[in-house]
Parts: structure tokens; sequence; C-alpha cells
């Protein structure tokens, strides 16, 4: 279930997509952690979202369960296309190169680590 603050965060900028944007980190399937911007769309159910990727300047379908640190940021201070940034790569190293230990993890951090159709 989404918690409340983050539901009203995306739903804020899919009314309002020329104010708001989102940036959160996205848990692909091969457990890569990316930090993404995002413009979102539309929900798909209840589990997923249909987002315009920043990144890569088209729709992509974002998972709800493979986000984390959702953000509401000013569209005016983004430009596109917005880097995708590598926080983890899925194989035990951070987006420095090194590696880190278990309990870093997303899943002994509890986060979800699917991936995305992004």
């Amino acid at each position: 279930m989404i918690a409340p603050s983050v539901m009203k965060a995306l739903v804020l900028s899919m009314n309002a997509p020329d104010d708001h944007v989102i940036r959160m980190h996205y848990t692909d399937k091969a457990g890569v952690v990316t930090e993404r911007t995002v413009s979102p769309i539309r929900f798909i159910g209840q589990t997923a979202m249909m987002a315009l990727c920043l990144s890569r300047e088209e729709p992509r379908r974002f998972e709800l369960d493979k986000c984390s640190q959702i953000e509401l940021v000013d569209a005016n201070d983004v430009l596109m296309p917005v880097e995708i940034r590598v926080i983890h790569d899925g194989i035990g190293r951070d987006q420095d190169g090194d590696e880190s230990p278990l309990g870093d993890s997303p899943q002994a951090a509890g986060q979800s680590t699917a991936g995305p159709n992004a």
C-alpha cells in the first residue's frame, strides 16, 4: 500500500505536470537501484503508474513497490534529459564503485528490489 504522503505527491504531480515532477529511487529486475525523475501520467491499477521518464524522454511503466525515496520536485528546476544516476548496481557496489555491506542492500533495508519496465 502506498503511504498517504507519497500518494499525495504523485497525484499532485499528475494534476500539475508543468509545476511538479517526482524524483525517486527505482529498483529494476537485476537489483540495480537508480535515481529517476519522472512526470506521472496515470495509475495502472493499484500496483503501477505510467510516467514520462525525463531521462529516456518517453512513457514508462513503474511498479509502485519498486519505488522508494519519492519526493516532489519543482518542475522548473529540472532540465531534460535528466541523467539516470545509479545508486546501487545490484551486485554489491554503490554509486562510487565501493562494495556495500549486506546491511546496506535494498533487501536488508526492507525495500523492494524487482525491476522497472523502464
